[in-house]
């Protein structure tokens, strides 16, 4: 930086006023080029000039060389080995892993005799939707979703077949008997709000 400042207050001596930012540049760039005294001057000669024993230490180190790469590629070897082994086991894991997947899906998916048959397709949709809304009412709407069910006010329950519909109305009463039971200690709060 000094070297920098020294060259403008040259530039201002030597023009009579200050350097524009094209002439700033110039000078940044003359501030920042090295000196003759930083560069360091290699030996003369080259390598040309220099014999080819003197230039890598002779035939010794040749053989040295030779030796460690034997030796590195022994080691090379064991490693391979032991790469090897590393990759059967992780092979296996994933293995095991893909098995354990499968099992996880087969836990969630229906059983083939739970599966609807093609022309059951609609019935095993409106048991499901019957069910769900079950579940999801209180005991005063289920009262009065028996009370529809049974006043035959819901096309789908109506084409249902005579089993399907008592599985249906017996899950509805179920479900209002559970509802309807005391749980002990929960007269107030959360718990006696949601029936827990």
């Amino acid at each position: 930086m000094n070297l920098l400042f020294k060259l403008i207050r040259e530039f201002i001596k030597s023009n009579g006023r200050r350097p524009t930012p094209g002439e700033l540049a110039e000078l940044r760039k003359q501030a920042m080029a090295p000196k003759s005294a930083d560069i360091i001057k290699f030996p003369e000669g080259g390598k040309d000039r220099v014999p080819v024993e003197k230039q890598f230490g002779g035939i010794k180190s040749l053989d040295k060389f030779k030796e460690s790469e034997d030796a590195y590629e022994e080691t090379l070897k064991g490693t391979a080995d032991s790469i090897t082994k590393r990759m059967e086991k992780i092979k296996q894991i994933a293995d095991d892993l893909a098995e354990m997947d499968i099992k996880r899906q087969n836990i969630f998916r229906p059983k083939d005799d739970q599966l609807p048959l093609k022309g059951q397709e609609n019935i095993f949709r409106i048991k499901k939707g019957l069910s769900t809304k079950i579940k999801l009412n209180n005991i005063e709407e289920n009262r009065q979703f028996a009370k529809d069910l049974i006043g035959g006010k819901s096309d789908e329950f109506n084409s249902l077949k005579a089993e399907d519909k008592k599985e249906i109305l017996d899950q509805l009463q179920d479900q209002i008997t559970m509802d309807d039971t005391e749980i002990p200690f929960a007269k107030g709060g959360l718990a006696n709000m949601l029936r827990l």
